[in-house]
């Protein structure tokens, strides 16, 4: 009890602390307050401005710049994203795409280009740019940690069930051909298709 004392910090000598009371908060509040995005750009180049000679149809280029807030899936609170994108219907071959992946993250820079060729604006009115992101798990399957259907979500499939977002990014992409358009988009917290009415 000696070295207590010596310290200055005997029980006689306390001083009283008063602090700030408030209201107790919501069970949300543990959440992130901010959602999951994808940061993306996309630009549909003509015909005519594809660079690549007996072209008859465009390109889509797409541009994965990051995503944010993403949920941590590892032990330590961490993740290790990477994107795949399909352009629906199409699941092989050129369709699939895929990023590599950033380890450690909530919030990876992805900066990753690619295209997908012989597209013309018609072909994408009926068409999905689906992106996905995971964690990276080797031990385990990797697990979804969320996504986006970049659509006009006018077809009768299943996987054409764009939200209203995601449909005003598509528009206006073939609206505004070869031209980039940068893009925030919430991502979804699961990729089960919405029942069509």
């Amino acid at each position: 009890m000696n070295n207590f004392v010596e310290a200055g910090n005997s029980l006689e000598q306390s001083v009283a602390k008063w602090y700030t009371l408030t209201d107790k908060t919501d069970e949300t509040d543990g959440l992130p307050s901010n959602p999951c995005e994808l940061v993306l750009a996309l630009k549909y180049v003509t015909a005519d401005k594809v660079k690549k000679k007996g072209r008859h149809k465009g390109e889509l280029h797409v541009h994965l710049l990051e995503a944010r807030n993403l949920p941590g899936m590892d032990a330590d609170g961490m993740s290790d994203p990477y994107c795949k994108c399909l352009l629906l219907p199409d699941r092989k071959g050129k369709s699939k795409q895929k990023t590599p992946v950033v380890k450690r993250t909530l919030n990876p820079t992805f900066d990753h280009k690619f295209k997908y060729e012989e597209v013309s604006p018609d072909d994408l009115k009926e068409r999905v740019l689906e992106i996905t992101i995971y964690d990276f798990d080797r031990a385990s399957s990797d697990e979804f940690l969320g996504g986006v259907r970049l659509g006009l979500g006018t077809s009768c499939n299943e996987w054409d069930d764009a939200t209203e977002d995601e449909c005003q990014i598509w528009h206006t992409m073939l609206s505004r051909a070869n031209v980039w358009i940068q893009v925030v988009v919430p991502l979804r917290p699961s990729m089960t298709p919405k029942k069509k009415e």
